[in-house]
């Protein structure tokens, strides 16, 4: 077991399974990587997940899941979901964010913020 503190947020891992108890809760099956820009933290597992405060992105494989709060919509390969001012669209591994923050994110993780 190994625990990771984040601020506010506690993240505990299992093996192969990560739980944030706090505004967010990740599962992953891959490994980790966590980059923080400013107030946002992105957490990203093998193909995509990205946390923007409450919102939650999770993916595994080619499935995309996006939570808001207690909302929770699977489109299964592709989906659109507004939210605020930023619209996410994501076509397989491909995730891209219209608004404040534009993620791209391939096979090879590749993030850019704007």
């Amino acid at each position: 077991m190994m625990v990771m503190p984040f601020g506010n947020m506690m993240v505990m891992s299992f093996g192969n399974m990560v739980m944030s108890f706090g505004d967010v809760v990740v599962m992953s099956f891959v490994d980790v990587m966590i980059m923080p820009f400013g107030n946002m933290m992105v957490i990203l597992f093998g193909n995509m997940v990205m946390t923007f405060g409450k919102m939650m992105v999770m993916s595994f494989e080619n499935m995309m899941v996006i939570s808001f709060g207690n909302m929770l919509m699977s489109f299964g390969n592709m989906m659109v979901m507004p939210f605020g001012n930023k619209m996410v669209m994501s076509f397989g591994n491909m995730v891209m964010s219209f608004g404040d923050v534009m993620v791209m994110s391939f096979r090879k993780m590749m993030v850019m913020s704007f």
